[in-house]
């Protein structure tokens, strides 16, 4: 009786390590995450209430304000832009407002420059 009891101390030491190493590594995982999402974030602008058109090219729309605000060519602008889409949020359906324009730039440096000069 006192074997199993032992055995069991044991088991119940065991668990609480293997327990201790899952919440270590949930831990690094959630930061390794977090560290990419701020990554991935870095590359993005949102725009909002930039007027929807049925057959519109968002690309070249964005890029045209763009180029507009940075005094540059559009065509420079459209080479950097990597993926440009709307995104429904709350707030905008809320207030019945334009969808939000999301733009993923292929150099972070271009977001950085757009930041900097607003």
């Amino acid at each position: 009786m006192k074997i199993i009891e032992e055995q069991a101390i044991q088991t119940e030491k065991k668990i609480e390590q293997l327990d201790q190493k899952i919440m270590g590594k949930d831990k690094e995982t959630e930061e390794a995450l977090n560290h990419l999402e701020m990554d991935k974030a870095s590359y993005y602008l949102r725009f909002q209430n930039v007027e929807e058109d049925k057959e519109e090219n968002l690309a070249l729309v964005m890029a045209g304000i763009i180029a507009e605000l940075l005094q540059r060519e559009k065509n420079e602008i459209i080479n950097e832009l990597d993926d440009v889409y709307r995104v429904f949020t709350s707030y905008a359906r809320q207030h019945r407002l334009p969808r939000e324009v999301h733009i993923r730039f292929a150099r972070r440096q271009v977001k950085d420059i757009i930041y900097k000069n607003f």
